[in-house]
């Protein structure tokens, strides 16, 4: 009985270490706020599924995906390479085969959701490729 008590605590206690509190500040709040609007902004979902693992799938509009949000971006999607870019890349180059749950002219995508950034401890460690949320060095 001691033994299962003591695994128990150990148990509770490394969960406690490994996840960050859920609580949030209102600064937090309207941080995650602003970020989901803008990531947002101008996309179009045609269809949502669960996935596998439970997670949503969006099927979003090719020409209306979170990337035509950057203040860069100009003009539309480019679906075709031209033969000079074509020339670039060794070897052969193979269209990606047909989405089995989307329609044509939309990808796949799991979109951010509140949630997920509340998890993860904010914005700022949830863009992070490190868990402690530093942006690390570069190699």
């Amino acid at each position: 009985m001691r033994a299962v008590f003591t695994l128990t605590v150990a148990v509770v206690a490394c969960a406690t270490l490994s996840f960050p509190a859920l609580a949030l500040t209102q600064a937090e709040s309207d941080e995650i706020d602003a970020y989901l609007a803008q990531y947002m902004k101008n996309v179009r979902v045609a269809k949502q599924v669960t996935g596998a693992h439970g997670q949503t799938i969006s099927c979003v509009d090719i020409d209306h995906q979170p990337a035509m949000n950057y203040p860069g971006w100009t003009g539309p999607v480019q679906r075709e390479l031209s033969p000079s870019a074509k020339a670039a890349f060794p070897g052969v180059l193979k269209p990606a085969p047909p989405s089995a749950i989307c329609p044509p002219d939309t990808v796949e995508m799991v979109l951010p959701t509140r949630a997920a950034i509340v998890h993860a401890g904010g914005v700022r460690r949830f863009n992070s490729k490190h868990p402690d949320g530093s942006p690390g060095n570069p190699p």
